[in-house]
Parts: C-alpha cells; sequence; structure tokens
C-alpha cells in the first residue's frame, strides 16, 4: 500500500457504513384524505343531516366526494348493527344519493354512514342522522274558518234565517285531509264533507239553515297533515225565527179587463178580473178568492220574489151584487206571513 491513497476496500468500508446509517422512508402522498359532504332529502326537499322526519317519508342521503374513489353507504338503527345500504365508485365533484323509506315513529336516531377511499387507499367516514317520529317535525296546520251566508260572508257566531244558505268557509296553511261535521245543539256529528286540502286555498261546505228554534249549529272541521299531526276548528250559527226581519208587506190592487182599478171597484157580469199582487220579501204566496160569506176556495200558490208584481184571473160570475174578496198571504223563510184582502163586487 503506498501512502496518500486508500485501498478499494476502505472505500467500499466507508461507503457501506454511510449506507447502513441512512433512513429510507416512503414519500408521502400526492392525495390528502378525500372530503366528504353529506345532507338529507326527505320527500324530494333537501335538509340538514339531523332531521326528524315522519313514517313513510322517502329519506335520501346525499353524498359527495372531492376526490374519485369507492365509496360504502351503510345505516344503523340506534346502537343496532349496520346494513351496508350500497358501495360503488364515485367522481370527484359529483352528488350521489342513496334513498330509504323512513320505518316506525320510535323516537330512535338513524344514522347513515359513508366511507369514500380514494386511490391511494386513504379514507374518510362521514355521518349523517335522522329521526323517525309522529309529528315528523312538523307544527300542526292553523285553520281558519268563516261564514258565508247568502252570498255574503260574515263571521262565525252570526244569527240567520231560517231557509238561509249558510256556508262554512275553510282554510289550512298546510296541504292535508279534512273532514266537515255539523251538529245541532248538542245532538250527534253529521258528517258533511271530507278530501283533500291544498294549503292556503279557501274551501266551502254548504247547509240550508233549518227550523227557526234559536238552536245553535256548529260546523267542525278538522285538517290532518302528512305527519299525521292534525287541528279541529268549529264554527257557530243560531237560527233564529225573528232574525231582525219584518213581517212581510203586500200590496194589492184590481184589473178589469186589461185595465188597473182600486180594490173595492164594481164590475160587469163576465169581465175579467185580475189581482195584482206584489211583497217586499221574496217568500211564498197563497192566492184565495170568497163570495160573500161562503168558503174560500184557493186559486193560485207559489214562490213570489221581492218587489215583483204577480195577477191571478178571475171571470166575473153573476150580477147578484155580492162582494167577492181575493185574499193574499205571503210567508217569507222566518216563517212570517203577511196578509191583504182586496174586493170587488159584480152588478
Amino acid at each position: 500500500m503506498r501512502t496518500g491513497r486508500r485501498s478499494l476496500s476502505a472505500w467500499s468500508l466507508a461507503y457501506l457504513l454511510c449506507l447502513g446509517a441512512a433512513s429510507w422512508s416512503r414519500p408521502a402522498s400526492a392525495h390528502p384524505a378525500p372530503t366528504v359532504t353529506t345532507a338529507l332529502r326527505v320527500n324530494g326537499v333537501n335538509t340538514a343531516c339531523g332531521a326528524t322526519v315522519a313514517p313513510g317519508d322517502q329519506v335520501c342521503l346525499l353524498l359527495s366526494s372531492d376526490q374519485a374513489g369507492t365509496a360504502v353507504v351503510s345505516i344503523q338503527k340506534g346502537t343496532g348493527t349496520p346494513t351496508v345500504l350500497a358501495e360503488g365508485s364515485v367522481k370527484a365533484g359529483v352528488t350521489y344519493s342513496v334513498c330509504v323509506t323512513a320505518g316506525a315513529a320510535d323516537g330512535l336516531v338513524r344514522h347513515f354512514t359513508v366511507r369514500v377511499t380514494n386511490a391511494e387507499g386513504t379514507s374518510t367516514s362521514r355521518v349523517c342522522s335522522y329521526a323517525v317520529s309522529d309529528t315528523g317535525g312538523q307544527t300542526l296546520p292553523v285553520v281558519t274558518t268563516g261564514l258565508r251566508v247568502n252570498g255574503a260572508n260574515t263571521a262565525c257566531g252570526a244569527t240567520v234565517d231560517s231557509g238561509d244558505q249558510v256556508c262554512l268557509l275553510l282554510s289550512s296553511n298546510q296541504n292535508g285531509t279534512a273532514v266537515v261535521s255539523i251538529r245541532k245543539g248538542t245532538g250527534a256529528e253529521t258528517v258533511l264533507a271530507q278530501g283533500s286540502v291544498q294549503a292556503g286555498v279557501t274551501y266551502r261546505v254548504c247547509v240550508t239553515a233549518g227550523a227557526a228554534d234559536g238552536v245553535t249549529r256548529t260546523f267542525s272541521v278538522k285538517v290532518t297533515n302528512a305527519s299525521g299531526g292534525s287541528t279541529t276548528r268549529t264554527c257557530t250559527y243560531v237560527v233564529n225565527g225573528t232574525s231582525g226581519q219584518t213581517i212581510p208587506v203586500v200590496s194589492t190592487a184590481l184589473r178589469v179587463n186589461g185595465v188597473n182599478a182600486a180594490c173595492g171597484a164594481t164590475v160587469a157580469s163576465g169581465a175579467q178580473v185580475c189581482l195584482l199582487l206584489s211583497s217586499n220579501q221574496d217568500g211564498t204566496a197563497v192566492v184565495s178568492i170568497q163570495k160573500g160569506t161562503g168558503t174560500p176556495t184557493i186559486l193560485a200558490q207559489g214562490t213570489v220574489l221581492a218587489g215583483r208584481t204577480y195577477r191571478v184571473c178571475v171571470t166575473a160570475g153573476a150580477a147578484d151584487g155580492l162582494p167577492r174578496h181575493f185574499t193574499v198571504t205571503v210567508t217569507n223563510s222566518t216563517g212570517q206571513s203577511g196578509t191583504k184582502t182586496c174586493s170587488y163586487a159584480v152588478q
């Protein structure tokens, strides 16, 4: 060995010693763990995790990842065993949904769990929960009622006339099913109508006011929403015999051979004698005629409208000087009657 030069074996040994002291590690992954985003969609409406739903609702887990990879979605009820719902590839930035039907309203929390594993084998898990309740987190319906009497809106508690058309006006702030019934006094309820109602739409259910007995009638409407929550509202009215309505005022006159004449006129045998009649109220009219003190004979009966003039005609009989008496009685919707007599003599 010459001075100043190391042998190959010495250099090799030093190199091997350096190698032995070196620490080798795997290069860090180029991709961090995936970022997974979750939310819920209940009956087609997006909502946050942690929502309360109703039995039978469609509950979907919405999931997305910022990286491509493989996803596994499972569900767990309470502290029970998780059940795998779906697994497969996912693309970065794409939202996927996995849906179930909400089960019994037991108040137990259901946990969706999604685990996304990227190409490097790095995984992220995310949990999104919901609970099933009888009310489904939905508030009770707000039901509004009122009355419409003979086409005019009025408040509940109104006094109406016998024969009036009385309509219950009802609306709800939620979709649902409505049942409308009516009760007279403390009697049994009778169902008038039932069916679906839409939020914000006003519906009406109508009846004809019965006897003028002063007894309260009670409309009752119950609206039940999709979650099974219900609200009942009542609206009353009273059928009063007087109800502020006066007795009909009846007007009469004669028309003889086409010429108007006052009651009490004298006519010739064979003349056409017509009674002209009108009332200031709608009602039912009965017209009769009586010769002298004999028995009245009904000539006509039927409905009359306020302010209209009607006529009932006869042929004057024998010239016997006896008075003939037309009598007309008009009865209004509350049962009140007005009577007027109009006479003539045949000479």
